[in-house]
């Protein structure tokens, strides 16, 4: 998980439920009330004040959904003294259905490979199926001396909802061979190329990943202009993936190199790296 950017969110104990912060994100203001009236019914406890700081870019593709409804709970848990574990908590959040790399990756930090889900039915985004968090392959693989260029291209689409149900359809009725293909090279390429903290071998992975199964499908539904600036950074980064169902696009280089300059000047928002700590919890008097 990036160490930044962040969100941070403060409680305090209150006469009546409150949360102040999102007033332009109407539809995540509802999911975070409808979280906080299941954990106040759960547990009985007394009202809480809640503001979110910091807040992260909505569907860009960085967790932000999953982020923010949990740090909600998590604070609410914590200042109310209820003692969830966060497996309740997930569930309660109504995130972790069909990824576990949000969810896992909140609690744990670093570099997220997950097991998947045992499901029959056809595949969803994690938002339209019931709350889980399933197992990870890998837990906790230190973070190579990597640099995290993240660019957030301004012409880029915002997808969710229906249409975002429709690629994981599109996606599940393509060629079965191509998310064979994405499995090996995810398992037997990126991982080991990952864990030996080989870069080049790890960019080289990836690009071929990004070219099969769901992810070929995520970036085919992009601007094009997005798809100009991931060509345009492959020939400048040793490593580009572009994050979930987009905009944001991900250019990793070695720590001790410097920020590639791009034909066209464009520069990265924010210049980050992996995080492996997960959610921390700060108590002020």
């Amino acid at each position: 998980m990036l160490a930044e950017p962040t969100i941070r969110v403060t409680a305090v104990r209150s006469s009546r439920w409150g949360i102040s912060g999102l007033q332009e994100d109407e539809v995540l203001h509802q999911r975070i009330l409808d979280a906080l009236h299941s954990f106040q019914e759960l547990t009985g406890c007394a009202s809480v004040k809640l503001h979110v700081e910091d807040a992260l870019p909505r569907h860009h593709g960085l967790g932000s959904g999953t982020a923010t409804i949990l740090s909600c709970l998590v604070a609410a848990n914590a200042i109310s003294r209820t003692g969830l574990s966060d497996a309740e908590l997930v569930r309660l959040s109504g995130r972790g259905g069909a990824s576990g790399t949000g969810v896992n990756g909140y609690w744990q930090g670093g570099w997220i490979v997950d097991c998947g889900q045992e499901s029959s039915e056809a595949p969803v985004p994690s938002g339209s199926r019931p709350a889980s968090r399933p197992s990870m392959l890998v837990q906790r693989i230190p973070p190579p001396p990597w640099s995290l260029d993240v660019y957030l291209p301004p012409r880029g689409r915002c997808i969710s909802g229906p249409e975002e149900e429709a690629i994981f359809r599109e996606a599940a009725n393509g060629r079965q061979q191509e998310s064979l293909e994405a499995l090996a090279l995810l398992y037997h390429g990126l991982l080991p190329a990952l864990l030996s903290h080989n870069l080049d071998a790890f960019g080289s992975f990836m690009r071929e990943f990004q070219s099969r199964g769901l992810k070929k499908h995520e970036i085919a539904r992009q601007h094009p202009s997005v798809r100009a600036l991931m060509r345009a950074m492959q020939a400048a980064y040793p490593c580009v993936a572009m994050s979930s169902m987009g905009p944001t696009v991900v250019g990793i280089r070695e720590k001790a190199s410097s920020i590639p300059k791009m034909a066209d000047l464009t520069r990265p928002a924010i210049t980050t790296r992996v995080d492996d700590r997960g959610v921390q919890l700060t108590w002020v008097e």
